[in-house]
C-alpha cells in the first residue's frame, strides 16, 4: 500500500492554532522504554518491546512525566506514530502516520476534558462528539471517553487516565487527538 504524502505545512498550522488556545508545545521522544509503551497499549494487542518506536504522542508525554521532565499543564507535540495492529483496521487507519497530540498532564477533571474537545472541535470543523468506552488499557485505566466524529470516521479520540501502577508516580492525564494524518486530509 502506497502511503499517502504527509502535509507538514497542516502540522505547523495546527501546532500554532493549539498554541494559540492555550496549549505550549514540548518536543518529546519518539522512542520510549517498554514499560512507558505498554502503559496505554490496549490490551488486545501484543505487548510492546524496547526498543520500539512510539505508538502516540501521548507516550512520548508519558515518559518525560515519568524522568520528572513534564510539569503539570496543557502541551502539544508532533510526532510519527507506529501501530502494526492498525494496519487493517479501515481504509483511514495505518500503520504509520502522522500526529499531532495534545496532554494536559496533572489533570482528571471533566470540565478539562471538554474543553479540550472543545478546542478540537474548533479546528475540526463538521465533527460531532461520540461518548465512548475505551477498549482496555494494559498499564492504565481510562476514566472517561470520548471521539470526535466525521460521519462514521472517528478523527481523534480524548480522554482522562490515570496509572494502575501508583510506584510511577505519574500524575492523572488527559489524553487526545490534535489531527491525524493523513486521516485528516482523507476526509476533508
Amino acid at each position: 500500500m502506497k502511503l499517502p504524502k504527509i502535509n507538514y505545512k497542516l502540522v505547523d498550522d495546527a501546532i500554532k492554532f493549539y498554541e494559540n488556545n492555550g496549549f505550549g508545545y514540548v518536543e518529546v521522544p519518539w522512542e520510549v522504554p517498554e514499560y512507558i509503551l505498554n502503559l496505554t497499549r490496549p490490551t488486545s494487542c501484543f505487548l510492546s518491546t524496547y526498543p520500539s518506536p512510539i505508538a502516540s504522542g501521548e507516550q512520548g508525554f508519558l515518559d518525560l512525566a515519568f524522568c520528572k521532565q513534564l510539569k503539570s499543564g496543557k502541551y502539544v507535540t508532533a510526532t510519527p506514530c507506529f501501530r502494526k495492529y492498525d494496519r487493517y483496521k479501515s481504509e483511514v487507519h495505518f500503520a504509520q502516520f502522522y500526529k499531532v497530540e495534545l496532554i494536559n498532564y496533572g489533570s482528571n477533571l471533566p470540565s478539562d476534558l471538554s474543553e479540550m474537545v472543545d478546542v478540537a472541535q474548533r479546528f475540526h470543523h463538521h465533527t460531532k462528539e461520540l461518548q465512548t468506552i475505551d477498549e482496555p488499557r494494559t498499564g492504565c485505566i481510562t476514566m472517561m471517553s470520548c471521539d470526535l466524529m466525521f460521519g462514521e470516521i472517528e478523527m481523534g479520540s480524548y480522554g482522562i487516565r490515570i496509572a494502575k501502577d501508583k510506584s510511577t508516580l505519574l500524575e492523572p492525564w488527559i489524553f487526545g487527538t490534535g489531527m491525524a494524518l493523513p486521516r485528516f486530509e482523507i476526509m476533508k
